[in-house]
């Protein structure tokens, strides 16, 4: 059992099985491990009306495996659980940015604004810390955070799902925490960019 999940569940005060979510984290990270399915580079380096993601995110052979990774361990989990919609965000020039998504659209960007009195679930979620759920009539919203050692947020995995799968926040914790890999390389990898000097 990771000591990492019992910690996260205590943090945030869920009552959840550490095992249940334990089993969620080792079915995504062996996803992460293994699987190797080309995804359609205009999937992963998507456009939309709000921008272009390779103008925020280098588009190199690093970071394509990165999301192709993320996206397939996504894929994986959507598959056995239903969802409406699913997101990561990740934090850049002060804003969030939606890194890889499935099912109806989420904004590319999202302000984390505390004086928003509309904010978007994984905002808040990126601003506080917290875990962010929101049962509906149909719909649940969960924004689960990802953060190291320190403390600091990483990304935010946004799911909207049926109601009817109202047991499934163990299986999206299990990916969240499973991404924090990817989310620690890509922070660091950032930090190296922004330290660098020139020769």
């Amino acid at each position: 059992m990771s000591a990492w999940v019992k910690d996260y569940l205590q943090t945030q005060g869920l009552k959840l099985s550490p095992e249940a979510v334990e089993m969620a984290r080792l079915a995504s990270a062996t996803v992460m491990q293994l699987a190797d399915a080309e995804i359609d580079r205009r999937i992963l380096w998507y456009e939309t009306s709000e921008g272009i993601l390779a103008e925020h995110l280098t588009e190199d052979e690093v970071h394509h495996r990165w999301l192709r990774q993320a996206w397939l361990m996504l894929d994986a989990l959507i598959s056995r659980q239903p969802v409406h919609s699913a997101a990561l965000y990740y934090p850049t020039a002060g804003r969030w940015l939606r890194l890889v998504a499935q099912g109806a659209p989420q904004p590319m960007w999202l302000v984390a604004d505390e004086m928003d009195p509309d904010l978007h679930p994984a905002a808040r979620s990126a601003l506080s810390g917290w875990l962010q759920h929101e049962p509906g009539q149909d719909v649940i919203r969960s924004a689960i955070p990802v953060y190291g050692d320190d403390g600091r947020v990483l990304g935010v995995l946004y799911v909207e799902y049926p109601t009817a799968e109202s047991e499934s926040l163990s299986h999206w914790i299990g990916l969240a925490l499973a991404l924090l890999p990817l989310l620690q390389a890509l922070h660091g990898a950032d930090a190296s960019a922004h330290t660098e000097t020139p020769s």
